[in-house]
């Protein structure tokens, strides 16, 4: 199992999904419509599209070397923290 099916099964227990789109970029969701998250763990970049910002998508608490599991791992502690589940 890799680090990417690993952190997918972590974020698929909690409600999340995470998305290979391509070797740099990453997205992870909460619900349809809902939270999205545009992940670059190489370049140290995150954004929120236009649509995910008008749905009040958070941000996400990460250090400053941070890698895609610190990622998930923050979407994972924020929903846990925003929906009580």
């Amino acid at each position: 199992m890799t680090e990417f099916n690993r952190l997918e099964a972590e974020a698929i227990q909690c409600g999340l999904s995470i998305t290979k789109r391509t070797n740099a970029h990453y997205q992870i969701a909460y619900g349809r419509g809902g939270w999205l998250w545009n992940v670059y763990p190489g370049n140290r970049r995150i954004y929120v599209d236009a649509p995910h910002r008008e749905a009040g998508t958070p941000r996400l608490d990460l250090p400053a070397n941070w890698t895609l599991a610190d990622a998930v791992r923050a979407a994972i502690a924020l929903r846990k923290e925003l929906t009580g589940r």
